[in-house]
């Protein structure tokens, strides 16, 4: 049963998160690959806009069409 009340009020943190991030833009070095890529598709998916940033050009555009959203850019 607590399994179900924690999961239960994880839906409703996401929810508030995607209220807060709605209207943000985020900045991401290291968005090219592992866990800057991870951050930078969990604030798009909370509704943020944004901006990754690396060394790598080419990992940067393999990362940003892998993602195909309008609310990133590289």
């Amino acid at each position: 049963f607590r399994t179900i009340l924690l999961r239960g009020q994880r839906r409703r943190d996401k929810e508030r998160l995607k209220m807060k991030l709605r209207n943000s833009h985020v900045l991401i070095f290291g968005g090219g690959s592992g866990i800057g890529k991870a951050i930078a598709i969990r604030f798009l998916e909370a509704g943020a806009t944004v901006m990754i940033t690396g060394r790598t050009e080419s990992k940067l555009a393999e990362t940003a069409s892998e993602i195909n959203s309008p609310n990133l850019f590289w």
